[in-house]
């Protein structure tokens, strides 16, 4: 298998020159060169969606404590 995925380095530099956060899922859609199924999107789009509600919930904890960084770890 092969991932050829070129927008996403585009995002992550956007958003790092504005001090934003950016992420990507990349789900798999052709299983060979001669099936191609269209499965997944629905699991892709309820990991995308939990990735921001725990991205969000770190941010609260993270302004919370005041601090600029915040690890998981130091809960």
């Amino acid at each position: 298998m092969l991932n050829l995925e070129m927008e996403t380095a585009a995002i992550f530099t956007l958003a790092n020159l504005f001090g934003l956060r950016a992420g990507s899922i990349c789900t798999v859609f052709a299983v060979s060169p001669d099936k191609f199924e269209l499965k997944g999107e629905q699991d892709t789009a309820q990991v995308a969606s939990e990735a921001v509600k725990i991205l969000s919930e770190w941010d609260v904890k993270k302004e919370r404590r005041d601090k600029k960084y915040w690890y998981p770890s130091l809960r």
